[in-house]
């Protein structure tokens, strides 16, 4: 009997101290951003003491407005209109302007979002992360918290 009680003290104390850890977790580790802003600066990769390439922001100006006619009218209606069927819209309208682009499917942490995609566009042979569902660039910042499961897939 001794034996029993004390198998359920720690086992309680385990218990606890997971859902403490748990609700810690998800206060701290990954704070929600509540608004988008940020702009899209030319990235310059220095190769033999000169520039490799420069992404022409007039190519990243026609890639955002076609972003914005994408999500122009819609709602998300998850398993209805979501994340997928955005990027197939976003795929479809940017193939067609003359840009390679994919399904990037996977995990978006900072959202409590799994099965989730986006879209992978290619400007000047530089790879872009777009946020389908809202019409933007995804940050290298804001990307670490994405992960990826497939590439050129929709879920």
């Amino acid at each position: 009997m001794e034996m029993n009680f004390k198998m359920k003290k720690l086992l309680t104390i385990l218990i606890l101290s997971i859902f403490l850890l748990t609700l810690v977790n998800a206060f701290t580790l990954f704070p929600k951003e509540t608004e988008f802003s940020y702009k899209i600066y030319p990235v310059e990769k220095e190769v033999e003491r000169h520039i490799d390439y420069i992404v022409d922001m007039n190519k990243v100006e026609e890639v955002q407005e076609i972003m914005d006619k994408n999500i122009n009218g819609k709602t998300y209606i998850l398993h209805k209109y979501d994340c997928t069927d955005f990027s197939r819209d976003l795929i479809r309208s940017l193939k067609q302007a003359g840009y390679k682009a994919q399904c990037t499917a996977g995990n978006l942490w900072t959202a409590d979002y799994t099965n989730h995609t986006w879209t992978s566009v290619w400007i000047d042979e530089r790879r872009f992360e777009i946020e389908s569902t809202n019409g933007e660039f995804i940050t290298p910042k804001q990307y670490e918290s994405y992960e990826v499961n497939w590439e050129n897939k929709c879920w």
